[in-house]
């Protein structure tokens, strides 16, 4: 076992508050919300322009030092700022102010599990929770005598995420490429690129699928309390809850009725591909494959879709995707020979995809464990 010592947080890391009134002017065009943060990430890979956003923020940070989401710590918001910039004031940023060795795992302290539990332990407020420097600083770190090895040892493992991550991210980039390249999805001018195929028609979705909306059924969650079982209850964007009993059986495919999930396209799956026994709600539209058009021809040709067009609003950020809309839908229908070998080529690249995604969700286990080893009591 190792050896280790403990100290208080706030004996090895302090709070900075730096501020700026014209951050421009003073040579930031970055920010970092909350947003830009991931859950469980040391790295930071997404940021705002401040010429563009105008954003509100005024708390200074600097390259390298550690920017902890204090809103909803149960998020396990905290990343390693990689360039200089400005943050929103629910991010504390924070330095070390200890010995070289401890420096260098301050981040891998911050991920750990031990540290999260404490920072929500300390939180205060409703519904969005805040956590404060001050409460973080009486935490208790556990050292190991041997700093060096237990960096290589963290660094590794962190190294092995951010491989896996950007891995994943093109798998992503790939599948959506070819969705484009030999779906059609998203073109410009999508009658124009059916017409460069041999045999292939543009249809409406009412004219080529079967919608099956009538068994949906909305339930309760407090109702659904009452009858968990076996069967999944889907959502616009997935299994809300499982359930003793079932309404469909078979492959479908599901597509939101409303959501804000439908102005994120290119990063969220607009559709769900489901078989077996199952429940949908109210929330999402049921549809099943024709001669014409597969099941799974659907579900890879709106997966990435932007169908704003067809969406009516209901308040602020609220889409609705009705059932005469979802019909007014158009889409490219190539020979049934060709959609199953281009499904077929779709499907391999999903599976690509998943494949990286369950090594990546193991290798943040092993990570997560080593530090709570490295780290914890």
């Amino acid at each position: 076992m190792t050896n280790k010592r403990t100290v208080k947080f706030g004996e090895i890391c302090r709070e900075v508050k730096i501020s700026t009134k014209d951050p421009l002017a003073d040579g930031y065009d970055r920010y970092i919300g909350l947003e830009h943060l991931d859950s469980g990430s040391l790295k930071i890979k997404r940021w705002g322009i401040i010429a563009d956003d105008n954003p509100s923020f005024t708390r200074v940070f600097k390259k390298g030092q550690i920017l902890f989401g204090r809103r909803r710590a149960y998020l396990k918001k905290a990343a390693i700022a990689e360039f200089d910039g400005i943050c929103s004031g629910d991010i504390i940023v924070m330095e070390p102010q200890s010995e070289e060795g401890i420096n260098k795992l301050l981040p891998f302290i911050i991920q750990s599990d031990k540290f999260w539990a404490w920072a929500v332990k300390n939180s205060a407020g409703g519904l969005s929770p805040r956590t404060k420097f001050k409460s973080l600083a009486e935490y208790t770190v556990s050292i190991p005598d041997k700093v060096d090895s237990a960096f290589t040892l963290l660094s590794k493992s962190e190294a092995t995420l951010s491989a896996l991550s950007d891995l994943r991210n093109s798998s992503d980039s790939m599948l959506y490429m070819s969705l484009i390249s030999f779906a059609g999805v998203n073109a410009r001018n999508l009658k124009e690129f059916v017409d460069s195929k041999v045999n292939w028609k543009l249809m409406r979705v009412k004219d080529c699928m079967e919608i099956c909306n009538n068994a949906r059924k909305p339930i309760s969650e407090s109702d659904r309390k009452l009858i968990q079982g076996n069967y999944p209850y889907y959502g616009p964007t997935g299994v809300l809850d499982h359930l003793d009993h079932y309404n469909f059986i078979g492959q479908y495919v599901l597509i939101g009725e409303d959501g804000d999930h439908f102005l994120k396209f290119k990063t969220m799956p607009m559709t769900q591909l489901v078989s077996g026994k199952f429940n949908v709600n109210n929330h999402a539209h049921v549809l099943r494959g024709t001669e014409l058009v597969t099941t799974e021809w659907f579900y890879f040709y709106f997966l990435h879709t932007w169908i704003y067009k067809y969406l009516t609003r209901q308040g602020a950020g609220r889409y609705k995707l009705t059932k005469d809309a979802l019909g007014a839908m158009e889409i490219p229908v190539p020979p049934r020979n060709e959609q199953e070998k281009l499904n077929a080529y779709f499907f391999n690249a999903t599976r690509s995809k998943q494949i990286v995604s369950e090594k990546e969700n193991d290798s943040k286990n092993l990570a997560l464990n080593l530090r709570n080893e490295l780290l914890g009591v």
